[in-house]
């Protein structure tokens, strides 16, 4: 038995579930670097990629940006 993921399943379309798991409003706060990692095969690398690009662009301090 596994709440979380049922919980997952049950909302598949984006709504007020998802908006409250949503951290992108936040990005500006993120203070300390974060790694990624992904597999050149793995299903979802492009969003992957996206998020980190997007999470560098956002980032308010320096130490979480890229380069």
């Amino acid at each position: 038995d596994m709440p979380w993921l049922d919980a997952f399943l049950t909302h598949p379309e984006p709504n007020g579930f998802w908006t409250r798991l949503d951290l992108t409003p936040r990005l500006p706060e993120l203070q300390l670097p974060a790694l990624h990692v992904v597999g050149c095969y793995d299903f979802f690398s492009r969003e992957l990629l996206a998020a980190d690009q997007k999470c560098s662009a956002a980032a308010g301090e320096s130490v979480a940006r890229l380069g």
